[in-house]
């Protein structure tokens, strides 16, 4: 009896490695970077694993700041990086050091958002030389109420929630606002977690949030939004309400942008990747609104379905 089993048990040792060996683990692929775009990609994934079960478990996604992103992406560690600016020199740079040549995808439009909490009654609007003075690294020793950001208003000190250094948020809304400048105060709450930014904000009267309004979209009922006056313009202008209708029109300046998604042009050659794009692109409308920012024109989604196709004929012809 106890050779028997020791057989038995043989058998069973040698056909489970076999299943091991011959069970090929299945194919995925990598995408990290911008919070901002994250939600976008999100619901992308959700809808495109919903269409066949053959789908799930092929995308690993997740979040590491614009920055982050560029760096996954270009060491070879993630084959898609979603953005909420476009690559800088040095990082484009780095991406060619490394062999890795990228394409480049407009998939929607968005607004940096000003918040405050909703029982803020005396911010009305704020002016872009106001967020200079206050964002600027001087402020972090001379403006810290809102009385010294403008004469009547409270003096109660001013408590930031804004996105962390990694964030493409940060860059951009930075290069928008204090365009002659690289650094920035640094005495606030900074994070890449937008949901913790909408929660700083949302407990904390004396606050004032920066994150893309699509978060705001998603959370306006514990937050009160801020009208901007770009004073920065050839002629003094009224302050505009960031809305989806004054990033598509182009009104609410200087704090509307494009957002991405980066990916690797090797990467395009595996199918499970270029389907999935092909499918994001193809429903990307839809999918962007569904969110809450705003679509591309249409001749975007369709131009970049065209550059796919390039990557792949020209690999079929080599």
């Amino acid at each position: 009896m106890r050779k028997y089993l020791v057989y038995t048990f043989a058998i069973w040792v040698l056909i489970s490695c076999t299943d091991i060996k011959t069970s090929d683990p299945k194919p995925y692929f990598k995408i990290d970077g911008s919070s901002t775009v994250h939600p976008i990609v999100n619901l992308a994934k959700s809808k495109y694993e919903k269409v066949d079960d053959d789908h799930k478990n092929v995308i690993n996604l997740s979040v590491s700041g614009t920055g982050g992103g560029f760096q996954a992406l270009c060491e070879g560690k993630a084959e898609v990086a979603n953005a909420s600016r476009k690559i800088t020199k040095s990082e484009r740079r780095q991406c060619e050091r490394n062999g890795v040549s990228i394409l480049k995808i407009p998939i929607a439009m968005d607004g940096i958002a000003i918040v405050v909490h909703p029982g803020n009654n005396w911010v009305d609007y704020l002016s872009v030389n106001e967020l200079r003075r206050l964002w600027q690294p001087i402020a972090e020793r001379s403006l810290s109420k809102w009385s010294e950001l403008r004469k009547g208003w409270p003096d109660r000190t001013i408590r930031i929630y804004g996105p962390g250094s990694a964030s493409g948020t940060y860059d951009y809304f930075t290069r928008s606002i204090l365009p002659d400048q690289q650094a920035t105060r640094g005495d606030y709450m900074a994070t890449e977690d937008d949901n913790f930014l909408v929660k700083g904000v949302a407990n904390d009267s004396n606050s004032l949030g920066v994150f893309g309004l699509g978060y705001y979209q998603e959370n306006f009922y514990q937050l009160k939004l801020v009208p901007i006056k770009n004073n920065t313009a050839s002629k003094d202008i009224s302050p505009v309400m960031p809305s989806l209708e004054t990033v598509k029109n182009g009104t609410y300046q200087p704090l509307s942008r494009s957002l991405y998604i980066y990916v690797a042009q090797k990467a395009v050659l595996n199918p499970e990747l270029r389907e999935f794009i092909y499918f994001f692109l193809d429903n990307a409308p839809e999918i962007v609104r569904e969110i809450g920012y705003v679509p591309q024109p249409s001749t975007f989604y369709s131009e970049a379905k065209e550059q796919l196709r390039m990557v792949t004929v020209s690999a079929d012809s080599n």
